[in-house]
């Protein structure tokens, strides 16, 4: 079940591998006009294990975002794949969960635009702000000569 069906609530970007000198995190977006109280809701890699709980009065502004860095989860975010599942403080209903590949360091994942069905490599992190536009593949095929006008 996806959080636009309940609240409007998303596991935004993902960061598993940063640059020196910055942390790992993940970031919620609140997709509404009006602040979204997320006391003690769970973010997991598990689905079956509640690793993280959010701090009571934890509240997410309008159109806002929240960043919890790897520091203050109770697991790691694992750099070669994974999966990210966001939970009601009843733990009764799974409102998000998100699915992706390794990352090159520095380089999230994330919705694009905020709050959307897709979620793929962005051009930058962009940590507590709006996502970047999608990264670029490295190589493109940019034009295919299928018919010759001779055989030479």
């Amino acid at each position: 079940m996806c959080s636009s069906d309940l609240l409007p609530l998303f596991i935004n970007e993902v960061l598993t591998r940063p640059p020196p000198g910055t942390a790992a995190f993940v970031e919620l977006f609140n997709y509404s006009d009006h602040p979204l109280d997320i006391s003690r809701f769970v973010l997991t890699d598990d689905g079956d294990q509640n690793k993280y709980r959010l701090p009571k009065a934890t509240i997410i502004g309008p159109r806002g975002f929240l960043r919890v860095t790897d520091a203050t989860l109770n697991f790691n975010l694992a750099p070669d794949a994974e999966k990210l599942f966001l939970k009601n403080a009843a733990d009764t209903v799974v409102l998000d969960a998100v699915r992706f590949p390794p990352s090159r360091e520095g380089s999230s994942w994330g919705r694009h635009p905020d709050g959307g069905r897709e979620f793929s490599g962005l051009a930058v992190p962009t940590p507590g702000a709006m996502n970047a536009a999608p990264a670029l593949p490295e190589v493109v095929i940019h034009e295919i000569h299928y018919h010759p006008p001779s055989a030479d």
